[in-house]
């Protein structure tokens, strides 16, 4: 009886341990997702300056972490 306890408990302890995975590997697409899809949705300097930094150049600029760069065109 023993045995078939310790079975029990180590299939219990390994469909939690593949619950606890499955669950990180989703929060981490999630996050991803969310990332580009915030990312994607810049299109104009000050949606940019809203969200990451702005350099310290005339004419001001930003840069998205994708690559884009936006002036600010108000000091053009």
């Amino acid at each position: 009886m023993d045995t078939q306890t310790s079975r029990d408990a180590s299939k219990f302890s390994a469909r939690i341990l593949i619950g606890i995975i499955a669950g990180v590997v989703l929060l981490v697409i999630g996050v991803i997702v969310w990332n580009a899809v915030k990312i994607g949705s810049i299109n104009d300097f000050e949606g940019c300056a809203e969200t990451y930094p702005v350099m310290d150049s005339y004419p001001q600029r930003c840069r998205t972490p994708d690559g884009r760069l936006f002036t600010n065109q108000s000091q053009l």
